[in-house]
């Protein structure tokens, strides 16, 4: 079971998340610690692009079955060599709605614990509910991630970045208890 399981799920989800490698050497974990800096945008800019900064932001999900439990692990990563900023649009307010951008993913990750710690798993459905789950938070950011630049117009709009900054916050307040990234789920 256990082999199936992660494989059923690495394959599901890689799908999902673009076939992103599930690999975040060199990525940054998000933390409630920690905020981006421009230093972490390592990628080269693209100078003919649109936008003025890009975050290469996954989702990474990994569980493993131990006897009647599942031991999950979801969080969000930033990898530097895939973001990019133009050196003459750099400024903190920029900075702010890229880190927004990572802090939607930890939203999602907490509603996704929090929903996965609701279900009620067994051996017979628990494949079927963690790839449906998965499926809907990935979908769920994209988007998320689409209507917060679409509303702000890429940060442009400042007074909707603020609201989003605002809600984005809250949320992540209401959502404290699931901050966790490891955790057991039991299956019945």
């Amino acid at each position: 079971m256990k082999t199936i399981l992660t494989a059923f799920l690495y394959f599901s989800f890689t799908l999902i998340a673009f076939a992103q490698k599930d690999q975040t050497e060199g990525h940054i974990m998000w933390s409630e610690d920690r905020q981006l800096t421009w230093d972490d945008f390592g990628g080269k800019s693209k100078k003919n692009h649109f936008a003025s900064a890009m975050s290469d932001i996954t989702f990474s999900v990994k569980i493993n079955s131990e006897g009647n439990k599942l031991m999950v692990y979801v969080r969000p990563s930033f990898n530097p060599k895939g973001s990019w900023v133009k050196d003459e649009d750099k400024s903190d307010y920029l900075l702010k709605h890229e880190q927004v951008h990572f802090d939607i993913y930890e939203v999602n990750a907490r509603k996704l614990r929090q929903e996965l710690q609701t279900k009620k798993l067994t051996n017979a459905n628990s494949q079927s509910v963690l790839n449906q789950l998965v499926n809907k938070y990935s979908e769920l950011n994209v988007k998320t991630q689409d209507r917060y630049d679409e509303e702000t117009e890429h940060s442009i709009k400042t007074d909707k970045q603020e609201k989003w900054n605002t809600r984005i916050e809250e949320e992540l307040k209401n959502l404290e208890e699931f901050k966790a990234y490891e955790f057991v789920v039991k299956i019945n």
